[in-house]
């Protein structure tokens, strides 16, 4: 018996959400991560929050894109709001990613081969080797079940309406595990994460370490209590002088005002596999954006010092590439539209 054809991308690991829905027929662009460590933030700007860091090879199928085009490490490109294979969405800069076509939602089919699939236990079979065993709600995976690619488990644990919701284990491709609460597809509550180049155990909100909590990275020990991803090392981080460091290595010092970058500050991002693996910028921030004069070395090997607009290079400024071409003159919403008289 044939169940319905879903919405789904080549590894699909946690779209859970879309099993509950019958085919559109739509189609959706497809990326895949060009670089290791690639950030999807909160929002279409460098300023915004991290909500987790991409390893190289990632799928995402794009929602949405800015109207207006940026320019970062020298490229110009657009932010464009994505959703990854484990339902995470967020927003991540189009120049590091590489088009892999469009995508179907005809094109993947499932069966169930055992049991009852719409409201009772049963094996649901996809055509592009994942397996559901488990509990059923209304066609949607709802209860206790297990997700397996081929052989190997993905996800065991509670469902709610298609979604990772109550007590589970995941243990995506990247050879990551979690283990703890989950709340609509996403880390939320107490739980456990071992990745390749950190360990934490605590609480989590919407994917991202919030609340009291140990984390351990590069030999080094952070702990206490931790606000959307960020951790208080010292000082007045709300409305002073502080520093701060982000859970997948972003730190911060200088002046807040509500808790978002004001006044002088030095943001320093870590970009692994770049040139300088970490993107560092110092100088005036204005509501949590580059705004005033400041300096900027790309992680690439670039460089930009001048002024700056809610982010973007805007004023009289000297950009220099990793090869050594310079433009020195006025920069405009990030782009470069004349030298220096």
């Amino acid at each position: 018996m044939v169940v319905h054809a879903l919405s789904h991308n080549t590894l699909r690991l946690l779209l859970l959400c879309l099993l509950c829905c019958s085919a559109t027929g739509a189609e959706e662009s497809r990326f895949t991560v060009n670089v290791e460590g690639l950030r999807m933030r909160e929002g279409p700007s460098i300023e915004s929050g991290v909500r987790k860091s991409l390893a190289k090879g990632t799928i995402l199928v794009q929602i949405s894109e800015e109207e207006h085009a940026a320019n970062i490490d020298g490229y110009r490109s657009y932010w464009i709001e994505v959703r990854d294979d484990t339902g995470s969405r967020g927003w991540v800069y189009r120049a590091y990613l590489i088009r892999i076509g469009v995508y179907s939602q005809d094109s993947v089919t499932n069966e169930c081969v055992a049991g009852d699939c719409v409201n009772g236990r049963g094996v649901l079979v996809w055509s592009d080797g994942f397996t559901y065993e488990g509990a059923f709600r209304n066609g949607a995976y709802d209860g206790q079940g297990v997700l397996r690619l081929g052989e190997r488990r993905i996800y065991s644990g509670r469902f709610t309406a298609g979604l990772y919701h109550g007590r589970g284990v995941l243990t995506p491709l990247d050879g990551s595990l979690y283990d703890g609460a989950f709340v609509d597809g996403q880390f939320s509550g107490h739980g456990s994460y071992q990745g390749p180049d950190l360990a934490y155990e605590g609480e989590w909100d919407a994917g991202v370490p919030d609340g009291y909590g140990r984390l351990v990275r590069d030999a080094m020990v952070l702990q206490g209590n931790w606000v959307a991803g960020w951790l208080c090392q010292q000082g007045d981080c709300q409305n002073g002088e502080g520093q701060r460091v982000h859970f997948q290595g972003d730190e911060y010092e200088g002046h807040f005002a509500a808790g978002r970058y004001e006044g002088e500050g030095v943001l320093t991002n870590r970009v692994p596999g770049s040139l300088r693996g970490v993107q560092r910028y110092e100088g005036e921030f204005a509501d949590g954006q580059f705004s005033g004069f400041g300096s900027m070395e790309y992680s690439d090997g670039a460089s930009y010092q001048g002024e700056w607009v809610d982010g973007k290079r805007h004023g009289m400024g000297v950009y220099e590439s990793a090869l050594g071409d310079r433009q020195v003159g006025l920069f405009e919403d990030g782009r470069f539209v004349g030298a220096r008289n």
